[in-house]
């Protein structure tokens, strides 16, 4: 019997239990008695403007998460924080290391560089396929909406996410966390933190395993496409020799092993005209070939701080080195008539120089230089039956007959990519509540492709100055008023070279972006409520929309022309009592096709994997205190508008919610929960390609594929400090 389909039935009661007895905990939360003080929502600090500051005082869209609440959630990936911030949209599917991350409307083309620049302690990650790495040992998170270029350069086109993991500490401590859930799930976790050499030397160590049988079953041979192996480990040493230098050295190291490409075939234009309804999202797939995976990334950086009396000096160097590939059916059906296998490896050098004036002065400013060298291979190779898929004139009759696979190479590329940047950011107060900001920056990739089928070299560069200006009115410490006009640039690749009579070029034209925002942010109430609202327009320039090309391997980009996006956001915290945390997070994104191709074609259709908005509730409630800790109930519900999938918006997915659940016992050292996600098993699919994508295979089959969601998922966790 199918996993996915029998266990979310099991589990429903236990989870309507679970929400039942909370709510009823949280009913009996008594008012606050006279002399309790109401707790404040916490204040929030960030670091997107590459100095520590107060979120409410910075003029950009922030959602960010702190420690207590990234280990509280489980934030163990970045998908993990998709629901709970406004127009973002996580794309996660082929293999545990492929993903597409859209943020007001922009996102990702498969291959291609990333639209959102992703920074972990500073380090620019040189590739997408490191994008899904651990979160378990992150000190805060933060995602950054609109262009951000004018301070981390090309592909922070559409945001980013800026993630700072913790420090080594001057005294010993560490952390134990366990968790086990359905379908033999579960992780183990431990870190060790404490002085080596005193306060002068100081380090921390991490380790993390984890894996999962796996939530979508195959139907042809019972095992699970998307079962999971992992471990990883992280180190980081602090070196304080003097009072002005500090010298910051980290690595990783991370191995994985399991399930790849869990889709689904099934005629969804014949039947429902290209609406993914629930009953076709709890389809699993019938796959004949057996799935794998794999994912390795080994990383080190080292991090110096000089403080002079003028500023502080900072050199980031970093290295990576990634390797991500995936096996399985290429037909997706228990058809014996397609298979491929891909491996793409990565290798990224970064040096970025950068000097930091104090921040305390009226004229604040951060000046520096940044060189990236990325080498990068993807090797495809598939094999297929001809015969049962073109009617050729050497092939047995009748058509349709199936005769066996034959190799056949596809896509295999290496490229050579050379960045290097300039930028400058000033902040100048203009009065003592009026702050003016400009950024500049320049960025110049000069990319080379070699295809390894034909011998083919081929060179492009790609260039563009990023400005960005805003201008935010500061009344009083507890509200801000900002006006910002920003520009985004990615940068330009190649696709694999186009056969004769193909329909996509060799180079991919670079995408820009002009974006216009106004915000506030508030502080309410004593600091008891914050609100947080922005509304926001964006034109988009040559956007780079993927592709399916089997006689390449499957995955190519074309340029469209122009798209604009107008969009608002609103988020909400409150405390309306000691015991009591309430959120909010809306995004409303009209992300459409202004001009595709200079004819009427697919003008004003939706622009691919562009939810159309982004909505989550939910509420912490403390309800007993105890001797033991704290009973606390934490319940989110999360709601999805419309996604369409390629810019023909042929197939769907109708706007889908889920509800998180968790209860938990907590004190200051240790803590038990029992938690749920998607917990009424809700049935959505997370990407799809019509069958006019891929004729050649798709088409002769006649069937659309998609990918459908792992449905409920619950366990138990616990959590000790020492």
């Amino acid at each position: 019997m199918s996993k996915r389909r029998s266990s979310p039935r099991r589990l429903h009661l236990h989870c309507a239990t679970l929400i039942a007895l909370g709510s009823a905990f949280s009913g009996a939360v008594p008012a606050a008695a006279a002399g309790d003080e109401l707790a404040l929502v916490d204040e929030v600090i960030v670091t997107a403007r590459k100095r520590e500051e107060r979120a409410i005082e910075v003029p950009d869209s922030i959602t960010a998460f702190a420690a207590a609440e990234i280990e509280e959630r489980r934030i163990d990936r970045i998908d993990d924080v998709l629901g709970l911030t406004a127009n973002l949209h996580v794309v996660h599917d082929q293999d545990p290391a492929t993903n597409i991350m859209v943020i007001r409307g922009i996102g990702t083309s498969r291959l291609l560089a990333s639209a959102v620049a992703f920074a972990v302690d500073g380090v620019i990650l040189p590739d997408s396929d490191a994008f899904m790495l651990d979160l378990s040992d992150a000190q805060s998170i933060e995602v950054l909406r609109g262009p951000q270029g004018g301070l981390y350069g090309r592909n922070a086109i559409a945001g980013v996410v800026n993630v700072t993991t913790r420090r080594p500490t001057a005294r010993r401590e560490g952390e134990l966390r366990a968790s086990y859930g359905n379908e033999n799930s579960g992780s183990a976790f431990a870190a060790i933190s404490g002085p080596l050499a005193g306060e002068r030397l100081m380090g921390r160590l991490t380790a993390k395993y984890q894996k999962t049988d796996g939530f979508i079953d195959n139907r042809f041979g019972g095992d699970a496409l998307d079962r999971d192996r992992r471990s990883r480990v992280t180190g980081r040493l602090l070196f304080t020799p003097t009072e002005a230098l500090e010298v910051d050295l980290r690595g990783a190291w991370l191995d994985q092993k399991g399930g790849a490409n869990p889709l689904t075939a099934f005629d969804v234009l014949g039947t429902t005209g290209g609406r993914i309804s629930s009953g076709l999202a709890g389809i699993e797939p019938e796959h004949d070939d057996p799935s794998e995976s794999l994912w390795r990334m080994k990383n080190a950086a080292v991090v110096i701080n000089w403080e002079t009396a003028a500023g502080r000096v900072t050199s980031t160097t970093a290295y990576d080195d990634i390797e991500a590939g995936f096996g399985g059916d290429l037909d997706q059906t228990a058809l014996h008539v397609a298979r491929v296998h891909q491996m793409r490896t990565t290798e990224g050098f970064s040096q970025e120089l950068r000097f930091t004036s104090p921040g305390e002065r009226r004229f604040r400013y951060i000046a520096g230089a940044y060189y990236q060298q990325t080498d990068r291979a993807v090797v495809t190779n598939g094999a297929l039956d001809f015969c049962y898929l073109l009617p050729l004139p050497e092939c047995p009759t009748p058509p349709g007959t199936p005769t066996g696979l034959t190799p056949v190479p596809l896509n295999s590329t290496t490229g050579d990519f050379r960045q290097w940047a300039g930028f400058l950011q000033a902040s100048y107060d203009l009065t003592e509540r009026l702050e003016l900001t400009a950024a500049l920056r320049y960025d110049n990739d000069r990319r080379t492709q070699q295809d390894l089928l034909t011998g083919r070299r081929d060179r492009a560069s790609f260039s563009d100055t990023q400005p960005k200006l805003s201008l935010a009115w500061k009344p009083t410490r507890a509200l801000t008023v900002y006006g910002t006009f920003s520009e985004g640039y990615k940068s330009g690749g190649f696709n694999p070279p186009p056969v004769p009579g193909g329909s996509y070029e060799l180079v991919v034209r670079q995408e820009q972006t002009r974006s216009h925002e106004l915000g506030v942010k508030s502080e309410l109430l004593d600091e008891r409520l914050l609100v947080n609202a922005a509304a926001f327009y964006t034109d988009y320039e040559n956007p780079q929309i993927f592709q399916l090309e089997l006689t390449t391997g499957g995955q190519v980009a074309i340029n469209g022309r122009k798209a604009s996006i107008r969009g608002a956001e609103l988020e909400i915290a409150a405390r309306p009592s000691p015991r009591v945390q309430l959120h909010l997070a809306g995004g409303y994104a009209d992300a459409r096709i202004d001009d595709f191709n200079g004819t009427a074609l697919f003008v004003d259709n939706r622009l691919p994997n562009a939810p159309e908005y982004t909505l989550n509730l939910g509420g912490r409630f403390v309800a007993k205190r105890l001797a033991a800790g704290e009973l606390l109930l934490r319940v989110d519900y999360n709601h999805t508008g419309r996604i369409y999938f390629a810019e023909d918006n042929e197939i769907y997915q109708p706007a889908y919610a889920t509800v998180d659940a968790q209860i938990a016992l907590e004190s200051e050292r240790w803590a038990a929960s029992i938690w749920g996600r998607n917990i009424f098993s809700e049935h959505y699919v997370v990407s799809a390609f019509s069958r006019s994508t891929a004729p050649v295979l798709l088409g002769a089959l006649g069937i659309d594929i998609y990918q459908i969601a792992p449905g409920a998922q619950f366990g138990v966790e616990l959590r000790y400090r020492f």
